[in-house]
């Protein structure tokens, strides 16, 4: 359940309740690219799990990965602001401590290696990641992008075959497109 900071709300027994301002950023849970990577994390996501969240705006995605057992979060973006208001709702959800949050361009400033990646940027910033992505992906480790509107999704699909990883599942939902990627 995601709920805005302001509104009450009293959650039932195993109910996973997150909190989000999302201030001038993006990121309030409603978005279909965000509705489709909360539910394919929920299927994916294994408790060893090292997440690493580029883009991450509101840090919505960051706060579920780790709500939803991932051992390590690490989220950045390239705007100062969305950093700010990333890590003060990282604090609103009582998560400070568990996941980093941090000004980086990309993956640039992102050490080690994580067993998934999320990015929901425009496609043609996708493109330009999905060059890095190889990189900092553990074997067996998922790409998920999204932020892709129909059009761009063969050149998606062209960029993830030229950097060695393969699409191993995609949804539509609207006019937006998920990707889960791999290497092939």
């Amino acid at each position: 359940m995601i709920k805005p900071s302001w509104e009450a709300y009293s959650h039932r027994d195993g109910e996973c309740v997150i909190e989000i301002d999302p201030g001038m950023s993006l990121g309030t849970g409603t978005h279909n690219t965000t509705c489709m990577r909360i539910k394919l994390l929920e299927k994916i996501l294994q408790p060893h799990d090292v997440v690493f969240d580029v883009g991450t705006d509101s840090g919505i995605l960051t706060i579920t990965a780790t709500l939803l057992g991932a051992e390590k979060v690490l989220a950045a973006d390239n705007g100062q602001l969305a950093v700010r208001i990333a890590k003060d709702n990282v604090e609103i959800n009582g998560l400070t401590g568990k996941i980093g949050v941090f000004h980086s361009d990309l993956l640039q400033s992102f050490k080690g290696l994580a067993d998934v990646i999320l990015a929901n940027i425009i496609a043609d910033v996708i493109v330009e990641l999905l060059q890095d992505v190889p990189k900092k992906l553990k074997p067996g480790g998922s790409f998920i992008a999204s932020g892709i509107i129909k059009e761009w999704q063969e050149d998606i699909i062209v960029a993830a075959e030229a950097a060695g990883m393969k699409v191993d599942y995609a949804e539509e939902k609207g006019d937006w497109i998920m990707m889960q990627m791999s290497m092939r």
